[in-house]
């Protein structure tokens, strides 16, 4: 009759093999009413989603995403950010690091265009950075920050800065969530004015709040929830299995992802994506969906080619084609 949430957690998930669902005749409105605010993310849910590509577009018209990250100790957090953000079809990225690995960044991703910022003796984005990235804000659809940027006093004044200034919907990550640890309010007074994605696992939760969440399934999705509600923002909240919350529309239950995914970078590849999708026209909800969903079967795919150990964050760039593939056939697009 409808899906049911324990074959989505562990340890209920790992003892399914594949879960149909089927129909046995239960009216709509009963599986509407006893579903409550939670919605499956399958296959079907994100392409409805999938914003539309048109046919006789060029590189302008798909979307332009600035992406803040890295630092001196963190390159390939901003390179992995940015190369999702291409990857998930984002027609211009401009991708702004500290000024002493820009070059290195420039040569190993030449599709992006790399801006150089000023940094912090230790490597960090500095507080004046902020009007070095401005031009390039002023002709974007979508923003990121946070991937590498490293934990500094002086760059968490950067990131609340940045926040504040920003006109257009902007994707926080990492070390830019860890930013306001402890300082919930003062990130849901942004979001009042700044359409914002967060996409934090439990632990930057934690940090952000002040206190420990739940970890069985239906205090993961509550608590998801409410924080989504509290902050007026859409929370992607990574883990086995991922969530997606909206303030008004209830949770999204993620439907594919495995361990695989539990290795350095994949995070960075998450917020790559969703900037990706944003920018290319779909709403901060929708976007977050296409991009949880293409990210947990990306990696599913990659640990079907190399083994759920063997895979690292950047081989979701060579196993997400046939989910894109197959998400752009039954949208039509």
């Amino acid at each position: 009759g409808a899906p049911k949430v324990g074959t989505l957690f562990h340890p209920g998930r790992e003892n399914c093999a594949e879960v149909t669902v089927i129909d046995i005749g239960f009216p709509d409105d009963i599986i509407e009413k006893h579903a409550g605010d939670v919605t499956l993310l399958d296959i079907q849910e994100a392409a409805l989603r999938l914003p539309y590509r048109a046919p006789d577009v060029n590189k302008f018209d798909v979307g332009t995403a600035v992406i803040v990250a890295g630092s001196r100790q963190y390159r390939g957090a901003a390179l992995l950010a940015a190369e999702a953000a291409l990857r998930g079809g984002c027609g211009m990225v401009y991708l702004a690091v500290p000024e002493s690995i820009r070059t290195e960044v420039d040569v190993a991703l030449r599709e992006a265009i790399t801006v150089g910022l000023p940094e912090t003796a230790d490597g960090t984005v500095a507080p004046g950075a902020l009007e070095h990235i401005a031009p390039y804000l002023e002709r974007a659809h979508c923003a990121a920050i946070g991937p590498g940027l490293g934990r500094n006093a002086d760059t968490n004044q950067f990131v609340e800065a940045f926040l504040r200034q920003c006109e257009i919907p902007v994707v926080v990550d990492a070390d830019a969530i860890t930013a306001f640890a402890g300082r919930f309010d003062k990130l849901a007074e942004i979001a009042k004015t700044v359409a914002l994605v967060i996409t934090p696992h439990s632990g930057e939760l934690a940090r952000l709040l002040g206190t420990d969440l739940p970890d069985d399934a239906p205090g993961r999705i509550e608590s998801t929830a409410r924080i989504a509600r509290d902050l007026g923002a859409v929370v992607i909240h990574k883990g086995p299995t991922s969530l997606v919350a909206h303030p008004t529309e209830g949770v999204f239950v993620c439907a594919v992802g495995n361990s695989t995914l539990a290795t350095g970078g994949t995070g960075d590849v998450l917020t790559g994506f969703v900037a990706s999708f944003i920018a290319q026209g779909a709403q901060p909800l929708d976007g977050a969906l296409v991009a949880t969903f293409l990210h947990g079967r990306a990696g599913e795919a990659a640990g079907e080619e190399r083994g759920r150990r063997g895979a690292i964050a950047s081989d979701l760039f060579h196993t997400l084609a046939e989910t894109m593939i197959a998400l752009e056939a039954m949208a039509g697009d």
